[in-house]
């Protein structure tokens, strides 16, 4: 049996909990499960107890030891060096596959202090990881055999309580599409000009605070992306447009989040047809024979227009 993440506890008693609060794992392999512990003014000088965790989703590193100290790189403890921890796992002991302990090998009068006391590392398994912004629940739990243990420095054993948590975790959610403020562009504007503001929607953008960047991609409909840049956010320009030599473009899009997700989509840019002023204007006679009545045809004007 399971303590539940709604323990009552009893005012006063030593206690162990883990935070209920969102994890932003994003795109990471490993994230940080923190245990708090709080005396409530007992002088606690050792305690001991057993966590289970949701290892259909989680995966824990009980091996990997770069110092040699005898206690797993996925294991952060957080007390004074006179503190002396314990860690074993069996991924088998379904009932807590983590047993920690810790006491002080030094100073029998010296307490833990409030705050962190150990954080562990977890991997995700892929079959947990979500793109679409949903979160995943995982359970914490202290097992009740063996209880949580707590012992004070006078050496007697204290009653405490040890509190688990459901906690939610979220992975990165790819953008899910592109929007381009105008797809229109007035012809013999200067190279340069801007045609549009580039935005994505990503459900992430307000909760943790992804950006976003944009490049011109290969891919279906990418024909034209020399005739373009894009700067920051803004598309603009790389060549003079001419609407009477060609009336749109074709350009491919990607927009990439700050955790490497990606979405890319085909824009047309049409080319605005402006009036244009005539080039040229032309007489096809320039002389008359004297003696002509009034409104004798002295020649035909003709002019050249870009528009014509």
């Amino acid at each position: 049996m399971l303590f539940s993440s709604n323990v009552l506890r009893a005012a006063g008693d030593p206690a162990l909990t883990i935070s209920d609060s969102t994890i932003n794992v994003m795109n990471s392999s490993t994230f940080q499960a923190p245990i708090t512990f709080t005396s409530n003014s007992h002088e606690i000088a050792s305690l001991s107890f057993s966590l289970d965790f949701d290892q259909g989703c989680l995966t824990f590193d009980s091996v990997t030891d770069s110092n040699g100290d005898g206690v797993p790189d996925s294991v952060i403890t957080n007390f004074h060096a006179n503190f002396t921890p314990s860690v074993s796992y069996d991924a088998d002991d379904t009932t807590g596959e983590i047993d920690f302990s810790v006491s002080n090998a030094v100073s029998t009068t010296q307490a833990l202090s409030d705050g962190t006391l150990v954080t562990f590392v977890f991997g995700v398994e892929n079959s947990c990881r979500t793109t679409d912004g949903t979160l995943t629940n995982v359970v914490f739990a202290f097992s009740s055999n063996p209880t949580p243990s707590f012992g004070d420095t006078s050496g007697s054993a204290v009653p405490g309580t040890a509190t688990g948590a459901t906690v939610p975790l979220r992975f990165n959610a790819n953008p899910t599409d592109i929007a381009l403020t105008e797809t229109a562009v007035d012809e013999n504007l200067a190279k340069g000009s801007t045609v549009g503001t580039l935005s994505s929607t990503d459900v992430d953008t307000s909760d943790p605070g992804d950006t976003h960047t944009y490049s011109l991609v290969s891919g279906d409909g990418d024909g034209d992306n020399g005739s373009f840049t894009i700067s920051g956010a803004t598309l603009k320009t790389n060549a003079v447009f001419d609407y009477e030599t060609k009336t749109s473009y074709a350009i491919r899009v990607r927009t990439t989040d700050s955790y490497g997700g990606a979405f890319e989509k085909q824009f047309t840019i049409t080319v605005n047809d402006l009036n244009e002023a005539p080039t040229s204007l032309s007489l096809s006679n320039s002389s008359v024979d004297e003696n002509q009545a009034s409104g004798a045809v002295v020649g035909s004007f003709s002019s050249i227009d870009p528009d014509a």
